[in-house]
């Protein structure tokens, strides 16, 4: 996350390098939008899947339904933003960088694993073991770890940065 303030006009703008917006350059940043930043980064960093996914102690399901319920929360944090101009090609807003986190990253993540592990969670697993054992028979596991881990660092990052456009 790279970051340094801009001055032009009323708003601050700071540069700002996403994992998931690979070609933004600047964030413009108002009092409102540091308000939705900051309760953003609130939710966001309490979460398991950001906090430290650990294999051995953590539940699967309980991480992704924790993000599922912050997309939630994020979409509608979205409508607290007022609408401003276009931002150029090499500019974004808040907004587009929290769509993009929900649709590109968040959105593809549980579409492809949230149900397929709850499925087998409920209806395939040994109800007998112990839970995080359980979990670790799902066929798919070790690839649905990597992507969790994967996401997880994405995650980590935003909240970083969701911090300093908080603070900015």
């Amino acid at each position: 996350i790279l970051l340094f303030p801009l001055l032009k006009g009323d708003q601050a703008r700071i540069k700002l390098s996403l994992p998931y917006l690979i070609e933004t350059e600047f964030i413009q940043v108002g009092k409102n939008d540091k308000e939705v930043a900051w309760q953003l980064y609130c939710e966001l960093i309490t979460r398991v899947g950001v906090v430290e996914y650990v294999e051995d102690e953590d539940i699967i399901i309980f991480c992704l339904d924790s993000w599922y319920n912050f997309f939630q929360f994020a979409r509608e944090k979205l409508k607290d933003l007022k609408p401003q101009k276009k931002p150029k090609k090499s500019e974004t807003d808040l907004v587009t960088a929290i769509t993009n986190l929900l649709n590109k990253e968040l959105r593809p993540f549980l579409r492809k694993w949230h149900a397929q592990i709850r499925y087998f969670w409920e209806n395939e697993a040994d109800k007998n073991k112990n839970p995080v054992e359980r979990q670790k028979e799902f066929p798919k596991y070790a690839e649905l770890i990597k992507e969790l881990k994967e996401l997880q660092e994405k995650l980590k990052k935003t909240s970083e940065a969701l911090y300093k456009i908080a603070k900015s």
